[in-house]
């Protein structure tokens, strides 16, 4: 698996580990329980979290695609997700 922003220290699991205080114990939750806990508040936040995780986790990081566009969507994404 890539290094990737939805599994980097700094990324977007992290931004909203703080919003949401998701993480609890050890380890990381999944996908699913970030998602849910964002649909409960905000639909509009669901849509980044859906199409970063396409974009940053499955896209970039599983299928390994390293083209610039879709680099650069996937940090653009990020920038505004994490701001």
């Amino acid at each position: 698996m890539g290094f990737t922003l939805m599994h980097s220290p700094s990324g977007c699991l992290i931004a909203l580990d703080v919003v949401f205080q998701i993480r609890k114990g050890k380890g990381r939750p999944s996908i699913e329980k970030y998602k849910q806990a964002v649909a409960k508040r905000d639909g509009k936040l669901l849509q980044f979290v859906n199409s970063g995780y396409e974009t940053m986790h499955l896209v970039m990081g599983y299928d390994g695609n390293k083209a610039k566009k879709v680099c650069d969507a996937g940090f653009d994404m990020a920038k505004i997700f994490i701001n």
